[in-house]
C-alpha cells in the first residue's frame, strides 16, 4: 500500500513540473536596450521586443551590469550586477528562472559571506526576491576570486538549462580593468 502512494505521489508531482517547465520553455534570444534600478514595461510589444540587451529564456531576461572588486578579511571578491526583467504574468525570482555562475582558470568561484567585505557600500541581496511581471530589478551576486590575475567568465542559463537545452550566456572581464 505505501509503495503505491509513494507512487501516485511522484507520478504527481511529475505532471505538476513537466506542466511547469512547458509553460516557460522557449529558445534565448540575445537583444539590445538599457534600464536600471526598477522599471516597469509599458506594453507587452515592448517587453519582447527583442531590441534591448537582455539574455531571454521564456519570459525572463538578464543581462550582465559589471563587476566590482571588492576585499574582504580573507581575499578579493567579484561583485557581479545583474538586471532580471520578468515579463511573465506570475511573480518571479532570478534565482527561479536563471543559474549564475563565475570561473577562473576554468573553476568555478565560491560566494564569500559578504558580512565581512568592509569595502562594499551596497548589494542588492535580491536574487531569490519575487517581482511582478513587467518589472526589472538589479541582483548582485559575489564570487571569492582564486587570484587577482586571471579573467573571470560569468555564465548565465536558464535554471533548468539542461532540460531546456539553451545556449548560455557568457561574459568575460579582466580584473586588472575592473581594479583600476
Amino acid at each position: 500500500m505505501k509503495k503505491w502512494l509513494i507512487a501516485v505521489i511522484v507520478l504527481i508531482l511529475g505532471v505538476a513540473v513537466l506542466a511547469n517547465l512547458g509553460e516557460d520553455e522557449e529558445t534565448p534570444v540575445k537583444t539590445n536596450s538599457e534600464n536600471s534600478q526598477v522599471t516597469e514595461s509599458n506594453s507587452a510589444q515592448e517587453e519582447n521586443d527583442n531590441s534591448d540587451e537582455y539574455y531571454y529564456v521564456g519570459d525572463y531576461g538578464v543581462k550582465i551590469k559589471g563587476v566590482e572588486i571588492v576585499e574582504d578579511s580573507i581575499s578579493k571578491c567579484a561583485i557581479v550586477t545583474y538586471e532580471f526583467k520578468n515579463n511573465s504574468k506570475n511573480p518571479q525570482s532570478f534565482n527561479y528562472a536563471f543559474s549564475a555562475h563565475a570561473y577562473q582558470g576554468g573553476v568555478e568561484l565560491n560566494n564569500p559571506e559578504l558580512r565581512y567585505v568592509d569595502s562594499l557600500t551596497e548589494y542588492n541581496d535580491t536574487a531569490g526576491t519575487n517581482i511582478k511581471g513587467g518589472v526589472s530589478i538589479e541582483v548582485d551576486e559575489a564570487y571569492r576570486l582564486i587570484d587577482e590575475a586571471s579573467e573571470v567568465e560569468i555564465v548565465v542559463g536558464n535554471s533548468m538549462m539542461s532540460l531546456a537545452g539553451a545556449e548560455p550566456l557568457t561574459q568575460i572581464f579582466s580584473i586588472a580593468q575592473e581594479q583600476e
